[in-house]
């Protein structure tokens, strides 16, 4: 058994990263962020920002296609780092 933990950066949902992927039922918790429109692209840096943000949802997509199932929680209104609402996110 193995118990594997994202990269964040480039791979939300690690999986790529098991081997052997068609000997195993894969279920993949995705906490990846969805499509949602940004809208102060007045910047250059807003654009790039916008741009890196709809390539990581693309691969993310991507990733999850190999998993058997996935479950995505609704976890928008949560910050990434309130973990003190862990049981709010669990319910």
């Amino acid at each position: 058994d193995m118990l594997l933990a994202d990269g964040s950066i480039s791979d939300l949902v690690p999986v790529e990263a098991i081997p052997n992927r068609d000997e195993y039922i894969i279920i993949a918790v995705n906490f990846g962020p969805g499509t949602f429109m940004r809208t102060n692209l007045d910047r250059g840096l807003d654009v790039l920002m916008r741009s890196d943000e709809l390539a990581r949802i693309k691969l993310n997509k991507m990733i999850l296609e190999k998993a058997n199932l996935v479950i995505s929680p609704d976890v928008a209104h949560f910050h990434w780092a309130e973990f003190a609402r862990y049981e709010e996110i669990i319910v």
